[in-house]
């Protein structure tokens, strides 16, 4: 490929993908150090303590990210100030009340969990949310000032401090309150520096000067997505929920690290990303043609990419949770395997055209549907097959959500679905990745017996089976970066 194809939308997409890659492998590189550092129980409290944070993070962001975007960009002068400082008002208000109903109702967390280890850290966890929230609001804005890339990196280095911070911790041997507090210490520093960062280019955010008159228009336009953002968070984390209620504390660490969210589609999100404002021009100027073929130029780095990247890992999954996680994980294998299908049609649940298209309120419904299908399935699922009913149910609602979201989306583009997509190249693709496989597994199955390390079948096995597709789907793959980069 050219350095010609390196330029423009492909060259910012690949960028910010490196970027987003190195961040990613910082998390990933914390789980497997705390993981083989912490006993099944902490980790497990761990696990518990994030996942209180996750959901928190969630119900109370209420679209704030978007919002800021929004009037940020859409005001000037006083407005732009009056606007920016009410969202961050309404999230001062709404993380100030999710961080004290978690210290008032910390006890029944425990109970719920059955785990009382919990106790010690809702200090720590109660107020996560909302500094989380702030951190993502003044992100937003660093990108809408035109510090998009240093914002980037600058994240990256925080993700090496928090690292650092993991490696310390882990093996001085301190507890998890130590890591927890240490977290809690960062975000603050944080907040303070894109603060200071923001007010050389702009203004002061100061969620004290919000403006209660605004505060009805700034929700209007948020909550459709707010509730999007609630139900997502809780379909993600409902299995773990479902879980940490029926199995305990050591089965919850277990089954979370098998539910790990790999960066696998890394490439088609990136993509996704600088894509999704191109289609936006599109639809906003009736241009359908052209935004059905970005849109479908954007399917085809998913399969071509995201869906070989899992294809590869399901081959072995044995030996990738062993070099993630530990032996002591194994039995999460199933769990993982589970996860990498769904990880395989990630980059088609797409919702940034029918926000585009102003289908929020078809988004919320959406789902709010998948949410109550999700809790449905998760408890019928869990007393037919056991821990990795969860796992099942999670795989089904997730097919089932991505295609309702492809086929609206296409809707919305004024297509079908099944025009957009290159069925005979994804027949063909089907066909490698099983024939491919058969050598690939017999391969697999004959290192095992001669007791190859774990780390090397990976390598061996999973590296040349991603290299061999990818190598005969080479021009397929330029192909489509050539195709995407046209549009503009």
């Amino acid at each position: 490929m050219g350095s010609k194809l390196f330029k423009g939308t492909v060259g910012d997409s690949l960028l910010l993908a490196v970027v987003r890659i190195l961040t990613l492998v910082v998390g990933i590189l914390s789980t497997m150090i705390l993981s083989r550092k912490l006993s099944l129980a902490v980790y497990g409290t761990y696990t518990q303590g994030t996942t209180i944070i996750s959901i928190g993070t969630s119900f109370s962001i209420l679209g704030l990210t978007d919002s800021v975007n929004f009037f940020y960009n859409s005001k000037s002068g006083r407005d732009q100030r009056d606007y920016v400082n009410t969202s961050f008002m309404i999230q001062l208000i709404l993380g100030g009340l999710v961080g004290l109903a978690i210290l008032l109702f910390r006890h029944q967390i425990c109970d719920y969990f059955q785990n009382p280890l919990l106790i010690s850290l809702f200090l720590y966890i109660a107020f996560r949310p909302l500094f989380t929230n702030f951190i993502a609001m003044l992100n937003t804005l660093q990108v809408s000032i035109g510090q998009a890339k240093l914002s980037a990196f600058r994240s990256i280095l925080l993700s090496g401090v928090k690292i650092l911070l993991v490696l310390l911790i882990a093996f001085a041997s301190a507890g998890i309150e130590i890591l927890f507090a240490a977290l809690l210490l960062v975000d603050l520093i944080t907040i303070a520096y894109y603060s200071i960062s923001f007010s050389k280019h702009a203004f002061w955010v100061n969620p004290f000067k919000g403006r209660g008159k605004l505060v009805r228009e700034v929700l209007i336009y948020s909550l459709p997505m707010a509730l999007c953002i609630i139900a997502n968070s809780l379909i993600k984390d409902m299995d773990k929920l479902v879980i940490g209620y029926f199995e305990g504390t050591e089965s919850m660490a277990i089954y979370a690290n098998g539910a790990y969210a790999l960066p696998i589609d890394i490439i088609a999100n990136t993509f996704l990303v600088v894509v999704f404002p191109i289609i936006t021009r599109y639809l906003s100027k009736k241009n359908f043609l052209s935004a059905q073929g970005l849109f479908s130029e954007y399917l085809r780095i998913g399969y071509l990419t995201t869906t070989v990247f899992s294809a590869g890992l399901l081959l072995v999954a044995q030996e990738t949770v062993i070099f993630l996680f530990g032996e002591k994980y194994l039995s999460s294998t199933p769990v993982f395997m589970l996860y990498l299908l769904i990880d395989m049609i990630k980059f088609t649940h797409v919702t940034t055209i029918l926000s585009a298209k102003g289908w929020t309120t078809r988004l919320m419904l959406i789902f709010v549907a998948s949410l109550a299908l999700n809790f449905v399935l998760n408890l019928l699922f869990y007393q037919l097959f056991g821990f990795n009913g969860p796992a099942i149910a999670s795989v089904l609602v997730s097919l089932l959500t991505s295609a309702v979201l492809c086929i609206l989306s296409a809707k919305a583009m004024d297509a079908s679905f099944f025009s957009l997509l290159h069925k005979k190249e994804l027949v063909w693709i089907a066909a490698q990745l099983i024939g491919v496989a058969i050598p690939e597994i017999l391969a697999r199955n004959l290192l095992r017996k001669l007791g190859l390390p774990s780390i090397a079948i990976l390598l061996l096995i999973g590296g040349s089976y991603v290299v061999t597709i990818l190598l005969i789907n080479r021009r397929r793959l330029t192909n489509a970066f050539r195709s995407i980069n046209q549009y503009k």
